[in-house]
């Protein structure tokens, strides 16, 4: 059984890694409502500017977690927000090569599963997180 001394020094880190959880969370979620069941895509200006809308509470609450270790949780944070960078960028360079449009002149969008780096990264991120909380794997 874990200590009450114990549960009180896991508190900030557990507020820590929540507060990042929550932010990549909600980037995730403002994307997936961006899809489209009509055209089954998602416009890759409106992926571009919601992941910059998310962008600064990323990167804060990634400053949080990289602060708190350990290096385990911090690695795995990084890679959640390079996923959220390397769709953004799929997004820009579409955005910047003009892309191609439907018959009716919207452009096409991005299709497919176009969350699906950030699900992952984001679920070994959980783990990563549950078994620090779990081991003081760095005390």
């Amino acid at each position: 059984m874990i200590s009450d001394a114990k549960l009180q020094l896991r508190e900030p880190r557990k507020r820590t890694y929540s507060e990042f959880l929550l932010a990549c969370r909600e980037a995730h979620i403002a994307l997936v409502d961006l899809w489209e069941e009509e055209t089954q895509e998602a416009e890759s200006g409106r992926i571009e500017y919601t992941i910059d809308q998310h962008r600064p509470m990323l990167q804060r609450t990634l400053a949080g977690v990289s602060l708190e270790g350990p290096e385990a949780v911090s690695e795995a944070a990084n890679k959640v927000v390079k996923a959220f960078n390397d769709l953004h960028h799929t997004a820009l360079v579409w955005n910047m090569s003009g892309g191609d449009t439907h018959d009716d002149g919207r452009p096409i969008g991005i299709s497919g599963d176009y969350t699906g780096e950030i699900r992952a990264a984001l679920d070994h991120y959980l783990k990563a997180a549950r078994k620090a909380l779990t081991t003081f794997a760095d005390r």
